[in-house]
């Protein structure tokens, strides 16, 4: 028996790209480290071991995030705006324009008056002091505001 089988491979990583075929990536520390690690193995040639390039190296190695696919009727998180942490349901997605369209439980500050209501002096514009509870919309209690 040869020794050579019993000494453990001097590479730290092998990375095969499903969009490369043909290329796997070796990462050790000399070139001599992988020509020994693929030593024997007949589908890799030993001529063509060439080093990748240290611009090239990270996008080698890019990680690209799964993007969850968006269905009418799905429940999401709201992540800003005045609906923060509340559900909202998909209505509807608009692919060609990149939109989502959602169902949310208002957030209708009724003790804010509007329209002719309001006061002259008031500003049209208010930042929100506090976030009014969710309610579902009710008529009677808008007519008062509005």
């Amino acid at each position: 028996m040869n020794s050579t089988y019993f000494q453990p491979l001097q590479i730290k990583t092998v990375v095969v790209k499903e969009g490369l075929k043909g290329i796997i990536y070796i990462e050790a520390l000399k070139q001599s480290h992988v020509a020994n690690a693929i030593q024997g193995i007949s589908a890799l040639n030993n001529y063509t071991i060439t080093m990748v390039p240290i611009k090239e190296m990270c996008d080698t190695l890019r990680v690209v995030k799964d993007i969850p696919t968006l269905k009418s009727g799905m429940y999401v998180r709201m992540k800003r705006t005045m609906y923060k942490d509340d559900l909202a349901q998909i209505d509807w997605v608009d692919i060609a324009h990149n939109k989502v369209y959602l169902k949310l439980v208002p957030r209708i500050d009724y003790t804010r008056m509007r329209g002719a209501l309001r006061a002259p002096d008031e500003p049209r514009f208010v930042k929100m002091k506090r976030r009014p509870q969710a309610r579902l919309f009710d008529v009677e209690r808008i007519k008062y505001v509005c």
